[in-house]
């Protein structure tokens, strides 16, 4: 089961990385205001790098992968506690265009994904793993395609924000 959430682990890490190479300018701004280097291009590599490293951890995962996607949990973890202590709601932009507030529950993602990618070391490649179950490799897939658009909208869409939203409208 460790391998299941390892590969939505990769999964969100991959959309991350190809939203930031499509539309870099919340995380040029998140980065900005923290003052660390934010240029388009260099948001852009970011965004290149964790597709990359996404791709190859589920392709190969192995002993070496999984502590890099680790590695890469574990710098979003800090920048999220960052963006947590400005004094205003700030968006990570994490996943491109999300306009959504950073908050607690994005760092408790960022640091349980980074727990699950060092647990998941000595795990087989994602070709393994489906071929391995024979006709329940396709219930496997759609496991991590239902899990990764769970989580992908755990963290980019606020529940909290749209009932507040809709309470305050009730109310006028």
């Amino acid at each position: 089961m460790v391998s299941i959430a390892y590969f939505i682990a990769c999964q969100l890490l991959a959309i991350g990385g190809s939203l930031k190479l499509l539309s870099p300018q919340l995380s040029h701004d998140a980065w900005k205001k923290l003052n660390f280097p934010s240029s388009l291009t260099f948001v852009r590599s970011i965004g290149f790098l964790e597709f990359t490293t996404a791709i190859c951890g589920m392709i190969f995962a192995g002993k070496f992968f999984p502590f890099v996607v680790a590695a890469w949990f574990a710098i979003f973890s800090v920048l999220t506690w960052h963006i947590l202590r400005l004094p205003v709601a700030l968006p990570c932009g994490c996943f491109g265009k999300s306009e959504v507030p950073t908050s607690r529950s994005h760092l408790l993602m960022n640091f349980a994904l980074m727990i699950v990618s060092l647990g998941s070391v000595g795990v087989d490649g994602l070709g393994e793993q489906v071929s391995s179950r024979n006709w329940w490799g396709l219930g496997y897939i759609a496991i991590l395609i239902l899990g990764s658009i769970l989580a992908y909208a755990v963290v980019t869409y606020d529940f909290a924000f749209r009932i507040r939203s809709r309470n305050s409208q009730l109310d006028r």
